[in-house]
């Protein structure tokens, strides 16, 4: 348990996000096993934070974020090997990973009020991929009242509700929308 905990602060120390020791080390580990550095298999939540002009919806993109946020991204030149090493190797985690290739999806002509333009994107060879899975897969609404939310195909609150499409709906109350120790 001590060396566990003394793991997490070292990773705390080396890291400027609030991903889980675990996914570090399984990439450190990839990395070394494919002779790749950290950054070409950056993590999404690593390349993307939300405008300090729209603090106050940090806890709400980070809800519908989450689980994105916490996928590693592979080039297409490296997914092959990525992919077999995954396969063969007890990674003693979940991992998520995403296969970036060159294609280019129209982005979406998306509401100044939609999720992904509370974002701001690490400029550099991701950029474009990132910004043509967020226009296309989060498309959310950010919406102050339960009437806009109710008349949106897809919508957020700030206190973290989630309207996914008409009939799925989800709020997480097992922790606060603000508990900062959640946010990647």
């Amino acid at each position: 348990e001590f060396n566990k905990l003394r793991e997490e602060i070292l990773a705390m120390k080396n890291t400027h996000s609030n991903l889980h020791p675990d996914l570090l080390r399984v990439r450190n580990k990839i990395s070394e096993a494919l002779g790749l550095s950290s950054e070409e298999l950056p993590f999404a939540g690593e390349l993307m934070e939300v405008k300090e002009s729209e603090a106050h919806w940090q806890g709400a993109v980070e809800r519908v974020l989450r689980q994105f946020s916490t996928s590693m991204l592979v080039k297409d030149r490296n997914y092959g090997d990525l992919a077999r090493y995954v396969d063969q190797t007890h990674l003693g985690t979940k991992l998520v990973y995403h296969r970036v290739d060159s294609r280019r999806l129209p982005i979406k002509n998306l509401s100044s009020n939609c999720l992904p333009n509370k974002l701001n994107i690490k400029p550099g060879s991701w950029s474009r991929w990132m910004e043509d899975e967020l226009s296309q897969r989060f498309d959310y609404e950010c919406v102050d009242s339960t009437a806009q939310f109710a008349g949106s195909k897809k919508a957020v609150t700030p206190a973290g509700q989630i309207k996914h499409n008409e009939t799925r709906h989800e709020k997480n109350d097992r922790k606060s929308v603000d508990d900062r120790r959640e946010w990647v």
